[in-house]
C-alpha cells in the first residue's frame, strides 16, 4: 500500500506548487488592475510571505536537492515576488495619484464604484 501512496503523494505535492502559482493569480490581477488595492493590501503580510517561500526554495535547492520539491517551493516563491513586486509597484503609484490623501478615503478593492 506505502508503495503506491508515497509516489503518488510524490508527484501531488509538486503538483500542488503550480496550484499555488494559479493561486496567487487573483491578488495579482486586482494588484495589476486596480492601483488602490495596493493602499488595502497589507505589507508587512506579503514581506513575510516573499521571505518565508525564498527560504523554502533556498532550502530546496542547497540542503535538500530534490528536484521536484524545488518546482514546489519554486513556484510558490515565484508567486509571492509577483504579487509583493505589484504591490510595491502600485502603492508607488497610488501615492503620486492621491497625493496626501489617506488610504481610509480610497475606494475598497473589490468595490464596484472603482
Amino acid at each position: 500500500m506505502a508503495e503506491m501512496i508515497v509516489p503518488l503523494l510524490t508527484w501531488a505535492y509538486a503538483l500542488m506548487g503550480f496550484v499555488a502559482l494559479l493561486g496567487f493569480l487573483p491578488q495579482a490581477l486586482v494588484l495589476w488592475r486596480n492601483p488602490a488595492a495596493a493602499a488595502h493590501t497589507p505589507l508587512f503580510t506579503w514581506v513575510v510571505w516573499s521571505l518565508q517561500t525564498v527560504t523554502f526554495h533556498l532550502y530546496a535547492v542547497v540542503v535538500n536537492g530534490d528536484l521536484l520539491f524545488m518546482l514546489a517551493t519554486g513556484c510558490s516563491m515565484w508567486g509571492t515576488l509577483v504579487c509583493l513586486a505589484l504591490l510595491l509597484w502600485r502603492r508607488r503609484g497610488v501615492k503620486s495619484i492621491i497625493g496626501r490623501r489617506t488610504t481610509d478615503q480610497l475606494p475598497l478593492p473589490f468595490s464596484r464604484k472603482l
